[in-house]
């Protein structure tokens, strides 16, 4: 019985499949993942913690 990797490979090399595809991804989603993977690490990067704004804010005013 030929399993489903089988059957991609098969029609991989036929050229009636992509790449994505063939990794077990339906076409689009791996590129989508990776760009939300980015965006979120993004935000982690811009996050202050709110211990860091009190702690601005009070040195703001001391000065």
């Amino acid at each position: 019985m030929k399993t489903y990797k089988d059957r991609l490979m098969r029609k991989a090399q036929q050229g009636t499949r992509s790449s994505d595809e063939l990794q077990g991804f339906p076409e689009g989603v791996l590129r989508e993942k990776i760009r939300t993977r980015a965006s979120f690490t993004k935000i982690l990067a811009n996050y202050a913690s709110k211990e860091s704004l009190i702690a601005a804010a009070y040195s703001k005013n001391i000065n």
